[in-house]
């Protein structure tokens, strides 16, 4: 199961939190990292998940077309553009805690190894939402709100990243090492991954791989 990713969305919360404690009217409209959403956007596409698994939106009368699960995130942030920050803020207040709940709920059993198809991404047991939310979390915050990435200095006393090494009895081609905070970044091609990655064994296939990947 990830309930650890559970506990780090929650951590991840806190830091973005006091991230929007005391931003001016300016510093909401700054253009973030994230390409065409500022940084009233960023929250308006956190807040937006977060209420949709609080309460969805209903059904339409007529199916809508597929959508891609950029397309999907970009529709629910459209409408809240017009929105103050104030309001966001509310809703982020009233849905989170029930979004954390939710998320905790995937970790047991039925839910948790229920399958649910995920746009076009894939179809994924349920307990593995707390990681996709813990990540998109750390990455809007850390790499398109916080310098240098984003626009907004990070008020908070900066951690360190951990690198966790893992082994397997599977032969591989390549090894890929890199931090996992630059992980973040490259691998959803916010930044390249030639500056942030080593590669040992069939630099070649590793090369291919890590041009192709673009994790959404």
């Amino acid at each position: 199961m990830t309930r650890q990713a559970v506990d780090g969305l929650v951590a991840t919360h806190l830091d973005m939190q006091a991230t929007f404690e005391g931003l001016t009217p300016d510093e909401w409209q700054l253009p973030s990292g994230c390409s065409g959403w500022r940084v009233q956007d960023v929250l308006a596409h956190v807040t937006s998940n977060f209420a949709e698994m609080v309460a969805p939106s209903p059904a339409p009368a007529e199916p809508p077309p597929p959508m891609t699960a950029e397309q999907a995130m970009e529709a629910l942030v459209a409408p809240r553009k017009p929105w103050s920050v104030a309001e966001l803020l509310d809703e982020y207040a009233r849905t989170r805690e029930g979004a954390f709940a939710a998320l905790g709920a995937m970790q047991e059993e039925p839910l948790a190894s229920t399958e649910i198809p995920v746009a076009d991404l894939g179809t994924y047991a349920m307990h593995w939402l707390a990681n996709a939310y813990c990540f998109d979390h750390y990455c809007h915050l850390r790499h398109d709100l916080l310098a240098p990435g984003g626009p907004l200095a990070d008020r908070r006393e900066a951690g360190g990243f951990a690198v966790v090494e893992e082994s397997s009895a599977v032969a591989t081609v390549a090894t890929v090492s890199s931090s996992a905070h630059d992980f973040v970044s490259w691998g959803t091609t916010r930044s390249g991954w030639r500056a942030a990655c080593s590669l040992r064994g069939d630099g070649d296939a590793a090369a291919a791989f890590l041009d192709a990947l673009n994790i959404v």
